[in-house]
């Protein structure tokens, strides 16, 4: 059935961690993912943000510097922001933020064309998390600048102390 979805994983993180490498994922089958990177928490009272990267056909992290993004931030209490950049070694913050439970993040991200070696690797991600007792929402888009066959995620923290102390990532084929 068209637009229905396939488990290919599920990824239930239960201690404290910095970084979370799921690969192989990604294959021919599909050449759009839904994944969701759901009721993460932090292991401190500080808010935190998780970073992406891909991981190549090797299962390989790649940290070269060819992730291009933009984002919204929006806060309940704030003025929104936006943030863009281009040739970065990662998607910083796609998640959003967090802190200690009982508060957390959600996101819905879409990947599009993984598994291509003809084509980059676009995502696009809206997110709703809490901290301090605030509400806050993202939408994120990023793309993955080279060609190559992209395997997997890596979801890590890539400054301070702070770790994912909980969340559920699964992810699902979307069938055309």
């Amino acid at each position: 059935m068209t637009g229905s979805l396939e488990l290919i994983s599920k990824t239930v993180v239960s201690s404290n961690t910095t970084s979370v490498t799921i690969s192989p994922i990604f294959s021919d089958k599909y050449s759009v993912y839904k994944i969701l990177v759901t009721k993460t928490t932090s292991s401190s009272t500080n808010p935190y943000f998780f970073s992406l990267r891909f991981t190549d056909s090797s299962n390989s992290i790649i940290s070269d510097s060819e992730y291009d993004y933009a984002q919204l931030y929006m806060k309940s209490d704030a003025s929104f922001n936006e943030n863009r950049a281009v040739n970065q070694d990662k998607l910083p913050e796609p998640f959003g933020e967090t802190d200690s439970d009982p508060e957390s993040s959600n996101a819905v991200m879409y990947v599009f064309n993984p598994y291509s070696n003809s084509s980059f690797t676009f995502i696009q991600v809206q997110s709703s998390f809490a901290v301090g007792g605030v509400s806050k929402g993202g939408k994120y888009i990023g793309v993955y600048t080279d060609t190559e066959q992209i395997n997997g995620i890596n979801i890590f923290r890539s400054a301070g102390s702070e770790e994912m102390a909980e969340a559920t990532i699964s992810v699902y084929g979307v069938k055309g």
